[in-house]
């Protein structure tokens, strides 16, 4: 069954509000991702990008391995996505795992050794797949919607959102907070509220936030799925989770595979105890060995059956060959007759062609009615004569036939001849089909055993999941694979929202029963789509801010409770934040304040050369600079500034000391 189109509301200032049920919400979403998939499809669906440089990060398999590429023209591929890798000399498989700035990793599956360097490819990647699932997901919800959270709709009518403030343990504001107050209160929201949007500009600590809530929501016997739409920014907030001195550093979870990260990845800083994979090998230790210690017992039985398969082959294609020449001497007779009866044809129909040439010439001679009689004559001679070309006709096919029968018996003769031969010292085939019998008795047990350990193995990968108190995962897991079937949380947290699909954030926020909280800054790139048609700009490219109504241009509305706010960032030296708080936070009802501690920040020695001023703004209009923009991409590029740009970090690297 098919979901009804939806209905669109459009609000009296010309905005779109989304539909406030999860049927006709999914259809919403739904509708939009089916015109960008349409505008993909008419661009041919699959891009192709040059990637450069690929060295071994990380090898997971005798096939699999993990590379790093700088990808050439700088475009960003969607994480997540899969296709094809092809080199001068091989093609792989391959999925997309991160892309920061122009370094994209790629997990590449081949059908042999990997090497340790690939210098150069065309990544082809299938932009169409992605939305094309997420699509089903969508419509799959539209019509059945039973089970999905209304929090999925509430994160875009925060009014049907419960409010409150949750009393949090002592140790957190004094662990981490106690000189910013703010972020108590933050936490303090999001742990007594159903839904909590955070608005943090860069530096005021959404990471840090996000992983002393984590912390917080544990304590409150909370199960947690975090997310976002980038590996990245999972892994950092892992990263902030479980470092030294992080909120969940010394938690037994940690060690006790009870937080896991899905998902490959290639960031060190998160811990084994924590990858999937990897607690996956340890728990299953016992039974992977198992596997291993079957397939060395069962190697050599399937090397003498794939032998033995290969004998049996041997005499299929000799009965095989036999048989066709059979039927092709068959063919040859059966031609043979044919061109006697057409030749027989053929001497009939000369002397008919003889009789009515004598008829037509007495015709000729007659002295009663001489006209109408040769009239007769000519006819039947002309008659003759087309009988006799049929006949000619009949037994030059009859000939060619013969002919192409008689090549083709020798051509199998000779290839019976080969296959006779080839079965020189072969056993009968008798004893090879009881030979293939025996092995393949002796090795199905083996391959069921391996079956069985391998139901096992997933079974127990649902079951760390399943046991699992906080999940790890980007966006995009939420509806691709089934590692999250059926998986329920009491709070979902997703971190940079403002480049993520609003539907991602659906998707995600259905799995919550007690909570949502979604971070990020409005201010910040939207998500990116790649149609310019209207529905895709009202439903895709608005981000989960806007769309919401908590937010309209770069202000949110007076009356958002549901929205809260970081303002005290500790990242940049206050020179740099105040051009931020100026020419992007000014209007905005939001004062961005430093921390105290970034006014004793010390600059290092080695950035002597520059002024003493953090903020160097370099005049590059004599330069008569120009931007240039690489076929098939969006990014655009200025060479003289990035040349600039480059001689800057090689004045600052002439200060530091050789690796």
């Amino acid at each position: 069954m098919s979901p009804k189109k939806a209905r669109v509301i459009r609000m009296v200032d010309g905005t779109v509000r989304p539909p406030s049920l999860t049927g006709p919400l999914a259809t919403w979403f739904a509708e939009a991702v089916r015109e960008e998939l349409t505008a993909l499809e008419k661009s041919g669906g699959t891009q192709s990008y040059e990637v450069l440089s690929g060295s071994l990060l990380q090898t997971i398999g005798a096939a699999t391995a993990i590379f790093q590429f700088i990808i050439a023209d700088g475009t960003r591929i969607p994480e997540d996505a899969s296709g094809r890798l092809k080199t001068s000399d091989a093609d792989y498989a391959v999925y997309v795992l991160r892309q920061v700035g122009d370094r994209i990793d790629l997990q590449l599956e081949g059908t042999g050794p990997l090497p340790d360097y690939v210098p150069r490819g065309m990544l082809l990647v299938d932009d169409t797949a992605l939305l094309r699932r997420l699509a089903e997901a969508l419509e799959w919800i539209a019509v059945n919607p039973a089970g999905v959270s209304p929090l999925a709709v509430a994160i875009f009518h925060p009014k049907l959102a419960k409010l409150g403030y949750a009393i949090i343990s002592h140790d957190l504001t004094t662990r981490y907070m106690s000189d910013n107050q703010e972020k108590d209160r933050v936490i303090r929201q999001a742990c007594g509220s159903s839904l909590t949007y955070v608005w943090g500009p860069p530096g005021t600590g959404k990471t840090y936030l996000i992983a002393e809530l984590i912390a917080e929501l544990l304590k409150c016997g909370e199960r947690v799925l975090v997310s976002s739409h980038t590996h990245a920014a999972v892994d950092q907030v892992i990263y902030a989770s479980v470092k030294e001195a992080g909120p969940l550093a010394a938690s037994p979870l940690v060690s006790e595979g009870k937080i896991i990260r899905i998902d490959q990845t290639v960031d060190k800083r998160v811990p084994d105890s924590i990858r999937l994979i990897k607690v996956l090998e340890a728990k299953a230790q016992n039974m992977q060995a198992r596997i291993l210690e079957l397939k060395v017992q069962v190697q050599p039985l399937s090397d003498r059956l794939t032998a033995c398969q290969e004998r049996i082959a041997l005499w299929e294609q000799l009965v095989l060959i036999a048989t066709k020449l059979e039927e092709s001497r068959a063919a040859v007779m059966d031609a043979e007759i044919a061109q006697g009866r057409a030749q027989s044809l053929m001497d009939d129909s000369s002397r008919t062609i003889l009789q009515r040439r004598e008829d037509l010439e007495r015709a000729q001679r007659a002295w009663f009615f001489r006209e109408s009689k040769v009239q007769r004559a000519k006819g039947a001679l002309r008659a003759a004569e087309a009988d006799a070309k049929t006949a000619e006709l009949r037994l030059r096919n009859a000939e060619a036939t013969w002919a192409a029968g008689q090549i083709r018996v020798n051509a199998l003769e000779e290839a019976l001849a080969e296959a006779r031969a080839a079965l020189s010292g072969v056993p009968a085939l008798q004893t090879l089909n009881a030979e293939q019998a025996s092995l393949e008795a002796q090795i199905q047990p083996i391959l069921d055993e391996i079956s069985n350990l391998n139901d096992k193995i997933a079974q127990l990968q649902r079951e760390i999941i399943t046991d699992a108190r906080v999940i790890f995962c980007t966006l995009t897991k939420n509806y691709m694979g089934k590692d999250l079937d059926g998986q329920e949380f009491d709070a979902v947290i997703a971190d940079e929202i403002s480049m993520a699909l609003p539907p991602l954030l659906f998707l995600a926020a259905r799995r919550a029963k007690s909570r949502v909280v979604l971070a990020g800054d409005f201010l910040q790139l939207p998500p990116i789509i790649r149609s310019d048609a209207e529905i895709s700009n009202e439903r895709l490219r608005e981000d989960a801010f806007h769309l919401s109504g908590i937010v309209i241009g770069r202000r949110p509305v007076k009356d958002s409770k549901v929205l809260t706010s970081l303002t005290t960032q500790r990242r940049m030296a206050p020179s740099i934040a105040a051009v931020a708080r100026h020419l992007a936070y000014e209007g905005t009802g939001l004062r961005l304040e430093d921390h105290a501690s970034l006014r004793d920040r010390l600059v290092p020695s080695w950035l002597d050369f520059l002024p003493e001023n953090p903020l160097v703004i370099v005049d590059t209009s004599d330069l008569h600079c120009w931007s240039g923009k690489q076929p098939g991409s969006l990014s655009r590029f200025n060479f003289y500034s990035a040349n600039l740009a480059v001689e800057l970090a090689g004045m600052a690297a002439a200060g530091l000391p050789a690796p």
